[in-house]
């Protein structure tokens, strides 16, 4: 396939995972408004907190099944081979939990004394665990329409997922007084509904055959990720342990807030670009040309996440005391930083390619793990002189130090022409202007962030005045912004 008919295809299926997230993001948009205003910090503290043990607890669990199902589905061409991968990924993912549950229900009361340092909160955790079980399942369904490149139906699942779990928020939350407890009733009964259809389909596709000969090495491939995955896990969650040790459950709700700003170029490029590019860049490793079309596609990559992080970083102010109670308004303080840092760890996923396609992923694992180690000990370091900010900059540091250590070990295995000279450019304009954005003040809110929209847009503009990018590159992002719109109209007409 040609470079320029593979990234046009790459950008036609990110348009698709692009609408769909954009849509699921609108609709957890409505939820934040919801959470601030029904729930007190103390209580949107304590979400975060039951949010996190699930996902800690999940990602020992999962072995690393999704992504082994990737990196083996296309080891060989025929498709009982490919079937043999999703269905033995399915079975194991199905046996593992329903057998976790057996001792995470009766330790729930444990749990919550060693998390929210009360027994009192066992039935939320013996709500998360019973959900997170069906997200399991679910996850492999999912993983099965990335590979097969069914953009649509992955969409489809997940916003019906998404609005189930809104609708039961607003009833258990605003009309039923729920608080925390509706909020976990709301998501069990969406993820039960979704992804009991998800099991049925998969099962009438790939059928319940488990071959051990084809699951060992998938194993092997995907159980050092459990330990990239913890690390990970320590250095985006941990620093809400150690805020809720050395400060407070409202601070824990601050930052928590910041955090999910904070994570948006990660929510809205990384996720649904991963979504098509996970599977795609080892269809495509062994063309020739295919490092220059990694290099050609993390260069569009680089900006889209440069865009959107300067845009949301010179209008977080606004935006937070648009959605959120005054309680909250510190949230803005923190939010670039974290902007900054996960910017940077969009790279490291992208960059960390060489490691995976060499299958090293021990080395994952060991340099995550490393790196959690520093951010939780810079997280001790810091909180206590510096507060929240603390958390901040030990988050930036693990990352950033991470992205390059990966990058350097990627590169001895699978040598990629990146140009960091001109990323480094891209970087550099998009800072100079948040800082001219941070200098105006007009005193009509309107005007404030029609002025500050504005300085986002001339982004591009001054890539090009300065030579950074040439305009004919930025066809691309044209094309994708027609065939976005052209397919939403054609859809509309089509009604």
């Amino acid at each position: 396939m040609a470079q320029t008919q593979l990234i046009k295809n790459v950008g036609k299926q990110f348009a698709i995972y692009g609408l769909g997230d954009l849509l699921n993001k609108a609709i957890a948009f409505l939820l934040l408004p919801v959470y601030t205003h029904y729930l007190h910090p103390q209580q949107y503290g304590v979400l975060e907190m039951l949010e996190l043990t699930m996902y800690l607890v999940s990602m020992f669990l999962t072995l690393g099944i999704p992504s082994a199902i990737i990196r083996f589905y296309y080891k060989q061409g025929d498709e009982g081979h490919r079937q043999k991968v999703v269905s033995s990924g399915l079975v194991a993912a199905l046996l593992v939990s329903l057998l976790a549950l057996i001792p995470l229900l009766p330790f729930s009361p444990f749990i919550s004394e060693w998390t929210l340092k009360s027994p009192e909160f066992a039935h939320f955790f013996r709500l998360i665990f019973i959900a997170m079980s069906f997200n399991l399942i679910g996850d492999v369904a999912m993983t099965y329409f990335r590979i097969q490149e069914m953009p649509v139906w992955f969409v489809s699942f997940s916003t019906a997922r998404l609005f189930l779990s809104l609708t039961g928020n607003i009833l258990f939350l605003v009309y039923l007084k729920k608080g925390v407890e509706g909020v976990l009733w709301s998501g069990l009964i969406a993820s039960t509904l979704v992804n009991g259809v998800l099991l049925a389909y998969l099962v009438r596709k790939v059928g319940l055959k488990f071959s051990w000969e084809t699951f060992r090495p998938m194993l092997a491939y995907g159980a050092p990720l459990v330990g990239s995955g913890i690390g990970m896990y320590l250095i985006n969650f941990g620093d809400r342990f150690a805020l809720q040790r050395l400060m407070t459950l409202g601070d824990v709700g601050i930052y928590s807030l910041a955090y999910k700003f904070g994570m948006l170029p990660n929510v809205l490029l990384l996720m649904p670009f991963q979504m098509l590019w996970g599977p795609k860049q080892f269809q495509i490793a062994h063309e020739p040309d295919a490092p220059d079309i990694f290099s050609r596609v993390f260069n569009y990559f680089w900006f889209l996440q440069m865009i959107l992080g300067l845009g949301l970083c010179v209008l977080i102010g606004d935006i937070i005391r648009l959605i959120a109670d005054p309680e909250y308004a510190s949230a803005a303080v923190y939010v670039p930083l974290l902007i900054l840092s996960y910017i940077c760890y969009g790279a490291y996923s992208f960059l960390q390619f060489g490691v995976m396609y060499a299958k090293k992923t021990g080395f994952l694992a060991a340099n995550t793990l490393i790196m959690a180690f520093l951010n939780v000990a810079l997280n001790f370091l810091l909180i206590p002189h510096m507060g929240i900010l603390g958390a901040c900059l030990a988050t930036f540091i693990s990352i950033f130090l991470m992205m390059g250590v990966v990058h350097f070990m990627s590169h001895s295995h699978y040598p990629i022409p990146y140009g960091f000279g001109k990323l480094a450019i891209m970087t550099l304009i998009a800072a100079a202007l948040y800082l001219l954005a941070g200098r105006i003040h007009p005193a009509n809110p309107a005007i404030s962030i029609a002025v500050k929209i504005l300085i986002t847009l001339s982004y591009p503009l001054f890539l090009i005045f300065f030579r950074v990018t040439r305009a004919e590159e930025l066809n691309f992002l044209r094309d994708y912004r027609d065939r976005f719109f052209k397919g939403f109209l054609s859809r509309r007409r089509g009604r």
